[in-house]
């Protein structure tokens, strides 16, 4: 579901995508707090919970995310132990 193409947040509550994380563009921000709080009774197919983003917040936190997972790895290659991480 191309979610920039509905206006209203509600036809998005009423049919909700089948994926987790729903991703808004960044001139509709108003909407974040409603569609969250609409699909927030609702889970995915697999039973996944719904998160609500504006595409800022998104790669904002895939950013973190990856940053996050090279320093892991950097870890792990120089050998540190387990509980030292």
């Amino acid at each position: 579901m191309d979610v920039k193409d509905h206006q209203d947040a509600q036809t998005i509550i009423d049919r909700p995508p089948a994926g987790e994380t729903v991703v808004v563009p960044n001139y509709r921000h108003s909407q974040v707090n409603q569609l969250q709080a609409g699909l927030d009774a609702l889970r995915t197919a697999d039973g996944q919970r719904y998160s609500v983003f504006t595409v800022s917040r998104f790669k904002a936190a895939v950013t973190k995310r990856v940053k996050g997972m090279g320093a892991w790895r950097r870890r792990r290659a120089r050998g540190t132990p387990s509980a030292c991480r």
